[in-house]
């Protein structure tokens, strides 16, 4: 039987001719991360618009409204309404958007954009507790343990409020060595920032309580404080850590004095020590900054050293050891991994007699980079990393 009877049989119409399968769609082409950022800021940049078509065209207007958008949103976070929370955010974030020209970018970036020009506006008085979404800073008291607290607040975000924990009393205990702790987090519905602050910095304190390092303490007690916190019923303790007088540190140009004087003479010595103190540290930082540059110290001596002083022989119990800012090349290591640090020169920072051992760090110049800001900013600095050496494996340059 011929194809066309078997049809014809069947009922069927016979194909017309060139019929072929049907045309297939070309694969639609997948999304990369930039389309899908593109998409996203697009969605967000008209969510933005159509919000923004409602508020007012006069900057002192919508300085006006964003502040009445923290105030709401406050008023949210207390009574736990996430939904109004979440459309007053919309809101404020709309205010930001029409302020910085409509768009997002580089709405913060830098002290005269949009968002810190609205942030500066809505603040809270310095000493006072802020509002939710509202930059602040205040004092919070736990286990008599005061502590200040700088708060940074936005809307809407997941995690949109930021906590900086400082030490008020550099002598006291407090929840890190270095006196600050800074912590992220999502607003406390039901609870006022200062309840939830100290809440926060009780947790902290239960689970780690420190005393300051001296460097650390040292480091807080220069800090120039705000005019409130100076105020307070009892003044801040901002005093340097005490150290034994032999162990301080002294520069060139400066004499210790240890001396028993009258309360008139101790008066205007300490005016005096209080003037040397600043330029002390500034001496001080000078140094640091250039380790390579800067004098040779004195390294510590042991007992024996010092009774051989006793005896009238002034000299050094290893002349020819490593001397910090003196520059020294590594000619072996302890493991074979290691070979290739064979030949590199460091720059000794601190020499221990007692261990014949030295710290050190990589004889390398600072480098810098910019950053999307168009800053300079430093990208390597040697210094930060230094490395312990024995004496034996190290050789004078």
């Amino acid at each position: 039987m011929t194809e066309q009877a078997k049809l014809n049989q069947d009922g069927a119409d016979p194909a017309p001719a060139g019929a072929g399968e049907a045309p297939q769609r070309p694969p639609k082409k997948a999304k990369t991360p930039t389309d899908r950022i593109a998409q996203r800021e697009a969605e967000r940049n008209a969510a933005a618009a159509s919000v923004a078509a409602t508020l007012p065209a006069d900057r002192a207007a919508l300085l006006d409204v964003a502040k009445e958008c923290v105030e709401l949103y406050n008023e949210a976070v207390l009574n736990r309404a996430d939904f109004a929370a979440l459309i007053i955010g919309e809101r404020y974030d709309a205010v930001v958007w029409k302020l910085n020209g409509g768009t997002y970018f580089g709405c913060n970036g830098g002290d005269e954009s949009a968002g810190s020009v609205i942030a500066r506006h809505c603040q809270a008085t310095p000493g006072e507790v802020p509002l939710w979404g509202q930059r602040g800073e205040f004092i919070v008291t736990v286990k008599d343990i005061r502590c200040w607290v700088k708060y940074g607040g936005g809307l809407g975000s997941v995690l949109s409020c930021h906590f900086e924990f400082n030490a008020v009393d550099l002598d006291g205990p407090f929840i890190s060595e270095t006196g600050y702790r800074s912590h992220f987090c999502a607003p406390m519905r039901g609870k006022t920032v200062d309840a939830a602050a100290t809440e926060i910095f009780a947790d902290f304190l239960n689970k780690q309580r420190r005393y300051l390092d001296p460097d650390y303490q040292d480091r807080r007690a220069e800090d120039v404080l705000p005019q409130w916190l100076q105020s307070l019923p009892q003044p801040p303790r901002r005093k340097p850590a005490l150290r034994d007088p032999e162990t301080l540190p002294v520069p060139d140009g400066f004499v210790l004095v240890d001396v028993v004087l009258t309360s008139r003479q101790a008066f205007i010595v300490r005016k005096w020590a209080e003037a040397a103190r600043v330029k002390i540290t500034a001496a001080t930082r000078e140094a640091k900054k250039s380790p390579a540059a800067s004098a040779a110290v004195e390294a510590p001596r042991d007992s024996q050293a010092k009774d051989d002083d006793a005896e009238g022989d002034d000299a050094d119990p290893d002349p020819a050891a490593p001397q910090p800012g003196q520059r020294w090349r590594i000619v072996s290591v302890h493991h074979p991994c290691f070979n290739r640090d064979i030949g590199k020169v460091i720059v000794i920072t601190k020499t221990n007699h007692a261990m014949r051992s030295v710290f050190a760090h990589d004889d390398r110049p600072v480098t810098y980079r910019k950053n999307r800001n168009g800053r300079m900013v430093t990208s390597y600095d040697p210094r930060c990393v230094e490395t312990i050496y024995g004496w034996d494996s190290l050789e004078r340059v």
